[in-house]
């Protein structure tokens, strides 16, 4: 249905909470809901994803499609969740100051490499290759989840799958785990989800 789709984490967070931003639509722009299962701890789960399409949206014509949900903080242990079981629909993941828990909590720090190497596994085992997907993770440079985030992502770099394109780690100087620190992840990430390519 949709040619490319990018999940940028972080910004329904930003939009609720920051009033100075504001989102304009067209009066025929419309919202359409996608369904989706993922599965977590070999439970099902079903899911909806809200897909914003343009004034005079033509089926036929390829877009960039913006998926806009959470992920700063505990949002960011579910990016890494939807990274490793539902690869098939996102392209771009944008996990901010939060690890991976796929292994056990606080994963990328207790274990970072047992946890790249199980979110490895799992993009391979579904065939995807390095130039498949996106990561732009981040975190404030005074975040406590930065000595979980930081290991964690080292380890990433240390596997065939991942490399410094497709994951890029960006640390926030001076920021912290509050929202000032989400609104500079957020636009540096903005920065390369849209930039040319």
């Amino acid at each position: 249905m949709y040619e490319k789709i990018w999940i940028l984490l972080g910004a329904v967070v930003v939009l609720l909470f920051i009033p100075q931003m504001k989102v304009y639509a067209a009066k025929s722009s419309r919202i359409e809901t996608v369904d989706y299962t993922t599965i977590y701890q070999g439970k099902t789960y079903h899911k909806q994803a809200y897909v914003y399409l343009p004034e005079n949206y033509n089926k036929n014509q390829n877009y960039n499609i913006l998926y806009l949900t959470h992920g700063y903080s505990m949002g960011a242990i579910t990016t890494w969740f939807v990274l490793e079981y539902d690869l098939k629909y996102f392209s771009e993941f944008v996990p901010m100051a939060g690890d991976s828990w796929t292994v056990e909590n606080d994963g990328g720090g207790i274990a970072p490499k047992a946890t790249a190497q199980k979110l490895a596994k799992a993009i391979t085992k579904q065939e995807y290759k390095e130039n498949d997907f996106s990561i732009y993770a981040s975190v404030g440079s005074d975040d406590g989840t930065r000595f979980s985030m930081s290991p964690q992502i080292k380890s990433m770099w240390k596997l065939a799958i991942f490399n410094q394109d497709n994951l890029q780690y960006w640390l926030d100087k001076g920021g912290n785990h509050n929202m000032a620190s989400v609104i500079k992840q957020l636009i540096h990430a903005e920065k390369q989800l849209f930039k040319e390519r």
